[in-house]
């Protein structure tokens, strides 16, 4: 159970919860397999394998893991079928079909064909840390943790809290890492990169690879462009991509860091180790980037 990106979130209001209380209310939605007639379900799966329990907690951290399952419908097939349907309407009753029945003929075509379509599964995790009150979701954009945010908030009743932001904008820090290869204690730069055009926003250039302090790459800088994505190492226990958006993309941790976690002969027992370690290490390593951004904003 290792997390690959990090989108972080801290509670507005003390997350107080008890695991018993927490476990009961995941209860409310547990994962059930679409049916004959539904495009979409969601719901609340085991996070470790081959466990009963909605919710894993190590190290004052609580696990859990949102499964969704999609009816998988080809885009072409339904447009054509929807595209017949205005035609037989419009040939019928010499009328034109507006936007809105359009919407409501494609819905009940979508409904037409789930029972024929194929379904298509997919898991997001996610860990509530209570010691620094912040909610960590494994993906790599703001949608992607949306869903399982949601339902969290509908299952629990109230769910006060915010994308983390700092008091130094990212894009500026990152610029001025870059630039001047001055990079707060415990972090270096990696060979990856990512820049945008101040004034034209669709201009980007990626950089991998390379020497990021190399004239060639420096001259985008000049040129005026600032840094978006930017790869660094901490504390050469952890690689990892951060962007001006203050997701963080790409997390490995290094061999030297996993071989201080045993080899269990009992599954559980190593899942539970390997979390617990996991999140130790994330809290560390979550405090001293939000430190070298500043600090978190109020």
């Amino acid at each position: 159970m290792w997390f690959k990106n990090l989108l972080i979130y801290r509670f507005t209001a003390p997350f107080q919860i008890n695991d018993e209380e927490f476990e009961q209310k995941l209860t409310a939605t547990p994962f059930v397999p679409c049916g004959s007639q539904d495009l979409a379900k969601a719901g609340w799966v085991a996070p470790m394998p081959n466990g009963e329990l909605l919710s894993h907690t190590a190290n004052a951290c609580t696990l859990l893991s949102l499964r969704k399952q999609q009816k998988i419908l080809p885009g072409a097939a339904v447009a054509e079928a929807l595209e017949e349907k205005i035609n037989a309407i419009q040939t019928a009753e010499a009328r034109k079909v507006y936007s809105k029945e359009r919407k409501q003929l494609k819905e009940e075509i979508l409904i037409s064909l789930a029972p024929r379509a194929l379904t298509r599964s997919s898991r997001v995790f996610a860990y509530i840390d209570v010691q620094n009150q912040w909610l960590i979701v494994n993906g790599s954009s703001r949608n992607s943790a949306e869903e399982l945010l949601t339902q969290l908030r509908n299952d629990i009743g109230s769910l006060p809290l915010v994308p983390i932001e700092t008091k130094s904008q990212p894009i500026t820090l990152l610029t001025e890492w870059l630039r001047s290869g001055e990079l707060p204690e415990g972090f270096t730069l990696g060979e990856q990169c990512e820049f945008r055009d101040v004034q034209e926003t669709t201009n980007t250039v990626k950089v991998r690879g390379q020497d990021l302090r190399s004239e060639e790459v420096l001259q985008h800088i000049e040129a005026g462009k600032q840094v978006t994505k930017l790869e660094l190492h901490w504390r050469e226990a952890i690689d990892f991509i951060i962007g001006d958006d203050l997701i963080i993309r790409r997390v490995r941790f290094r061999d030297e860091l996993l071989e201080q976690i045993d080899n269990l002969d009992d599954a559980a027992a190593q899942f539970d180790q390997e979390f617990g370690f996991m999140t130790m290490e994330l809290a560390k390593f979550i405090a001293e980037v939000i430190g070298a951004l500043g600090g978190a904003a109020d």
